[in-house]
């Protein structure tokens, strides 16, 4: 988030509004840096998670999966704090042992498969 690194006064505040860190839970941007994946929801303290992206395991139109399994563990970890999650995924499946889980703060759910095949 480039707005905490404008002055110490706006960093100082963002850090302690957990709210915003909540809504920053972008699948894309987390896959690619290993090193968000704990802080931004660490910031987010027990705000609800507003969650995005797709499914980084497909990187192209093969269907062999790629060895990382994010994020499927990340939405485990998190499921009970997700309150928005919109996501597109290849399989269904990967993410049907997660979504019937209990979700006490999920206020909306959207997401997309993307099929592989080519008609």
């Amino acid at each position: 988030m480039r707005v905490s690194q404008v002055c110490q006064s706006w960093r100082f505040l963002l850090l302690e509004i957990p709210t915003v860190w909540g809504k920053l839970m972008d699948l894309d941007i987390l896959c690619s840096r290993d090193r968000l994946r704990e802080e931004v929801p660490s910031r987010s303290r027990n705000a609800p998670l507003w969650v995005r992206g797709h499914d980084h395991r497909w990187p192209n139109r093969s269907n062999a999966p790629i060895p990382n399994t994010f994020p499927i563990p990340f939405l485990k970890a998190y499921w009970p704090r997700i309150g928005r999650l919109n996501v597109s995924i290849q399989d269904l499946g990967t993410l049907w042992g997660v979504v019937t889980q209990a979700a006490p703060l999920l206020e909306s759910f959207g997401t997309r498969v993307e099929s592989s095949f080519c008609f």
